[in-house]
């Protein structure tokens, strides 16, 4: 099977709190799973940023 892969990284915005953040990210993962993206893992960044991977069956 071929699959399909992304990387996106998200900042934290200066003035977001942690929590309006997370239903930031929350949110896209949903749609991005709706989509047929899974999940393979997040990486922390320095900061506040992480780094999602992503695949797909192509």
């Amino acid at each position: 099977m071929k699959w399909e892969y992304q990387v996106r990284h998200f900042s934290d915005w200066p003035s977001a709190s942690p929590e309006k953040m997370a239903a930031v990210v929350a949110k896209w993962l949903n749609q991005q799973g709706q989509e047929g993206w899974e999940l393979v893992s997040i990486q922390p960044a320095e900061g506040k940023h992480q780094i999602f991977y992503l695949k797909r069956p192509a």
